[in-house]
């Protein structure tokens, strides 16, 4: 697993969703790190202005494939996606 830092500085692909996760070795559980997402869509269009709207991302992060609500504490614009 990279670093944080090192995930946070590494561009996703076009459309790509990337999350960075740590699993507690006491547990069970699945900590979300940090979320990178691209910010233009599989066919390449800009999607700036929807991202820096968001505030919830849902992800199936389960084996379940059910969706997950993620609130988000921060975002950062990068070059080429947000953080």
């Amino acid at each position: 697993m990279p670093s944080q830092g090192v995930f946070s500085n590494t561009s996703p692909a076009e459309g790509e969703i990337r999350v960075l996760v740590q699993t507690d070795p006491g547990s069970n559980f699945v900590n979300i790190r940090s979320i990178t997402i691209s910010d233009t869509d599989l066919e390449g269009n800009i999607i700036i202005p929807s991202l820096s709207e968001v505030n919830k991302v849902l992800l199936p992060i389960s084996s379940s494939g059910v969706n997950t609500t993620l609130n988000i504490i921060d975002i950062n614009d990068k070059d080429g996606y947000f953080f």
